[in-house]
């Protein structure tokens, strides 16, 4: 029996190293999971640990606002406050009342380059509910303001300094400090000086657009205020023009006959008539200082010259659709929606006082657009 034993139990010494290292290397294996965190940072760990938690946090916060809307609570959870979509973090949607995945999926489209230029594209979002869209759309500002705010007159340079009002001038003669005056940067003012030394000439308004560090804005701003004079007699400068004797109807002049008028050129000749085609025309001359671009300076020394004839496109509230309130400039999508939902429960609108009714209507909205409706 020994003599068996030890034939078959019997090692060298080489083979007994060899069983050795195989133990040990067994027992390594077995005790890395449990060693391997004591060679991590602890920082790291900490920093996992905070990511872990935020996540549940919006987790949580987004399963509990789905569970209500699968409950079918009238209203959803989440608060109502402005917000921009360009900007808004995933946190600020799910607080807005919007899920997660609804929440990563505006991220994902905006990470590629996606961006919201007015509150219609955000609907764009295809895992967006309607409803989540029409209780948020009031609520949406693109860079910082409301949709129909963004169209504002500009009022303040470079440096944030407010611009003079401008005045008519000559970009041939125009000194330094005169284009200062005017609003214009020194860079560019000596760009502009630079440009004259060397033979260079202004021939037309739009050859000053050319300037090439002069701002779009600022020529848009000046453009009816250049006077380029090519060498006609001075007292011809000094005699009135003959602008200040015209009068027009704001509802039938084109854009030629409003260019008439001094200080309105093309640009702003064209806006002022765009803008009156989308409110189906001027109800009072007050409206056409409303108009984008238009200097109050300007407005208020035309507003002579200027006379009115009745509206030519009336807004047929009981007809029309959302999707056609809404192209009113006076009127929002949530207020279109109002209108078209209290119009559907109690039938159509008889007088005004039926319209002041709709309670998402505010007395300034009211007030704006009861010219324009049509029973």
């Amino acid at each position: 029996m020994k003599k068996f034993l030890q034939e078959y139990f019997y090692y060298t010494r080489r083979e007994r190293n060899g069983a050795f290292a195989l133990v040990v290397l067994c027992i390594l294996l077995v005790l890395t999971p449990k060693l391997y965190p004591f060679f991590i940072p602890q920082q790291k760990a900490a920093d996992t640990s905070a990511l872990r938690e935020a996540a549940e946090r919006i987790a949580l916060s987004a399963g509990s606002e789905e569970e209500n809307y699968r409950a079918g609570s009238k209203k959803p959870a989440g608060k109502l406050f402005n917000f921009d979509p360009n900007t808004a973090g995933i946190e600020t949607f799910v607080q807005l009342g919007l899920s997660a995945r609804t929440a990563q999926t505006i991220l994902k489209y905006r990470s590629k380059g996606g961006k919201f230029f007015k509150s219609e594209d955000f609907k764009k979002i295809y895992a967006l509910r309607e409803a989540d869209y029409l209780r948020l759309a009031p609520y949406i500002r693109i860079g910082e303001q409301q949709e129909y705010e963004r169209d504002q007159r500009v009022s303040y340079t470079e440096e944030n300094t407010p611009l003079a009002e401008p005045f008519d001038f000559d970009p041939n003669t125009a000194d330094e400090a005169t284009l200062r005056k005017l609003g214009i940067s020194e860079k560019v003012a000596r760009v502009i000086l630079n440009y004259r030394e060397k033979g260079g000439r202004f021939r037309k308004k739009e050859d000053l657009a050319k300037i090439y560090s002069l701002p779009e804005a600022d020529y848009q701003r000046l453009e009816p205020f250049i006077r380029i004079d090519l060498g006609q007699p001075a007292a011809k400068t000094a005699q009135p023009m003959a602008a200040a004797a015209v009068l027009i109807d704001i509802n039938k002049a084109s854009a030629e006959d409003w260019q008439r008028l001094r200080g309105v050129g093309a640009t702003t000749a064209g806006r002022i008539v765009a803008y009156r085609e989308k409110l189906g025309g001027f109800a009072s001359v007050e409206q056409v200082g409303e108009t984008f671009g238009l200097p109050d300076s300007t407005f208020q020394h035309i507003k002579s010259q200027l006379d009115f004839s009745p509206i030519f496109k009336p807004l047929a509230v009981n007809a029309a659709g959302i999707d056609e309130l809404d192209a009113h400039p006076y009127l929002s999508r949530k207020e279109a929606t109002a209108l078209a939902a209290y119009r559907a429960n109690h039938g159509d609108f008889k007088n005004f006082e039926d319209v002041k009714k709709v309670k998402a209507l505010s007395s300034k909205t009211l007030e704006k657009i009861k010219p324009y409706l049509e029973y």
